[in-house]
């Protein structure tokens, strides 16, 4: 019994490092896909603003990639043991929420791209006229992109971010700002920017 203990003692201590280890790495790997996200939520709110749709639609596959790479590392054992922990686990559940919310933007932003992909003002003109047929097909990808923002705005929007650390608290509280000022209709405000010839011109 004495021979055995301490080999018991060894190989728990090395299953201890070795699980502290898997968690170290899981943990870097869902930094790093949550700063890559929010620097990609960025720039798709960029583009959005700008009207870019081809910017946009590379973007918004950039974000969805980013999103899947953080939903994998917060759906590893380690980061799910870590989300009942006292000191991280607020952080990690924040993570996770963080990354519902992107993954709804995200899908809502691919379809707005993929329907708008390569499209240019003068696409929407047929005779010197705004083809509405055209218009009103896009419609309801900007109605879905806006809903889905929403709902991204909604869920991330109820993280308290002074209960976290940091770099998260910052990551999330900027998130917020972003989404807030998406979440108002952004695509279709952004679509509109797209149809010439709608006012009609002065004098």
């Amino acid at each position: 019994m004495r021979r055995v203990l301490p080999g018991a003692v060894v190989v728990g201590l090395l299953l201890v490092l070795a699980f502290g280890a898997w968690t170290a790495v899981e943990t870097a790997r869902a930094v790093g896909a949550a700063r890559d996200g929010r620097a990609a939520a960025a720039q798709l709110q960029e583009d959005l603003s700008a009207g870019s749709w081809e910017a946009a639609a590379a973007t918004a596959d950039d974000l969805g990639t980013d999103v899947d790479r953080l939903a994998t590392a917060l759906s590893s054992v380690p980061l799910r043991v870590a989300a009942h922990a006292p000191v991280v686990g607020r952080d990690v559940r924040a993570a996770r929420e963080v990354s519902l919310g992107l993954q709804e933007a995200s899908r809502g932003a691919q379809s707005l791209a993929r329907a708008t992909r390569g499209l240019r003002p003068a696409d929407l003109v047929v005779d010197g006229q705004v083809d509405l047929g055209r218009v009103s097909s896009l419609l309801p990808a900007a109605v879905e992109a806006d809903r889905a923002l929403v709902t991204a705005y909604r869920r991330i929007a109820a993280i308290d971010p002074s209960t976290l650390h940091e770099p998260l608290r910052g990551q999330v509280t900027d998130l917020q700002r972003r989404l807030a000022d998406l979440q108002d209709g952004a695509a279709s405000r952004a679509l509109a920017r797209q149809l010439p010839g709608l006012l009609p011109s002065a004098g």
